[in-house]
């Protein structure tokens, strides 16, 4: 539970949700739903595509970020087998050498009108608003079509951050588009995602079944140096 909101203690579900939005309301009411992961594929047509540095690092936490964990840490960062959506992308983006969390810090302090909440350094980083804002500003902003054709086009490339907006009355969500892909009924080349929503850290076709709608596109490879 996090100290600063103990006045709400009798709902700490949702104050990790409020502050999260990782989990989604379904894995919670039912715990069979959880960990779906890509290694079920039996009856799916699973092809990989060319990889990024970001999708690598996201990768290596799967089976080692093994829980879904809100909790407050003094510090800010999780023990390693757990965390939240954004530790994900977080964790990812410091083993390609950026400090996320430093730079949302020092962003967050130098326009404190931007960020909704109160300042908070063990915080800041681990909330998706907070991340979509910062990378409103610093990444860069792509298209969010999910049109047959924008597919087709590649506007979705292995890397890239996807964020979704709040489930009604719930949560938010991020992820990081993965080099691996399943071609739907067209045939078009649909990708996966690297995230947390929920059980730890997965890659799963859910880019379009997350239970909310897209909003906001990013590629943070200027933030890392990275080439296209």
């Amino acid at each position: 539970m996090i100290h600063r909101m103990q006045k709400i203690y009798f709902y700490p579900s949702m104050l990790v949700c409020f502050f999260f939005a990782c989990q989604t309301e379904s894995e919670k009411e039912n715990p069979s739903k959880k960990g779906t992961s890509d290694t079920t594929t039996e009856h799916r047509s699973v092809h990989q595509g060319p990889s990024h540095p970001l999708v690598d690092a996201a990768r290596k936490q799967i089976g080692v970020v093994i829980q879904y964990d809100g909790k407050y840490y003094n510090g800010g960062y999780p023990p390693n087998d757990r965390g939240v959506c954004t530790d994900v992308i977080e964790r990812a983006m410091r083993a390609n050498g950026y400090l996320l969390k430093d730079a949302l810090d020092a962003d967050f302090k130098s326009h404190p009108n931007r960020y909704p909440g109160p300042f908070d350094p063990n915080m800041n980083f681990r909330r998706v608003r907070n991340m979509r804002i910062f990378f409103d500003q610093h990444a860069e902003k792509l298209n969010i079509c999910t049109s047959d054709s924008c597919f087709e086009k590649g506007v979705w490339k292995a890397g890239d951050i996807v964020t979704y907006d709040q489930i009604p009355g719930s949560l938010w969500h991020i992820a990081i588009i993965s080099n691996k892909y399943e071609r739907n009924e067209k045939g078009i080349k649909i990708p996966y995602i690297i995230h947390n929503g929920g059980a730890g850290t997965k890659e799963e076709a859910k880019l379009l079944q997350w239970p909310a709608p897209i909003n906001g596109h990013y590629r943070v490879n200027r933030l890392l140096n990275t080439k296209e």
